[in-house]
């Protein structure tokens, strides 16, 4: 519901899509979300640029071994898939 972002990689991305802020735009592109199933598919499986959505498990877990051990732990390095 905005004309412009400061986060243009999710538009490329395919995971946002600008609208703008008139209610007849917006009510269209959620109905065309909730009825045309290749354009939800193509959406909610388009690659997120933002990370995978575990970055809070892993700082709670790094944060937790910290405190109990009283050492660093390594740290992740497992990677983001694409």
């Amino acid at each position: 519901m905005r004309e412009e972002t400061e986060r243009p990689e999710g538009v490329l991305a395919g995971t946002l899509e600008l609208v703008g802020h008139e209610r007849a735009k917006i009510t269209a592109a959620a109905a065309r979300l909730l009825s045309d199933r290749s354009a939800y598919d193509c959406m909610s499986h388009a690659h997120n640029p933002y990370g995978d959505g575990h970055a809070s498990e892993r700082i709670s877990a790094w944060l937790l071994a910290r405190l109990r051990s009283g050492d660093y732990p390594a740290p992740f390095e497992g990677g983001l898939t694409e």
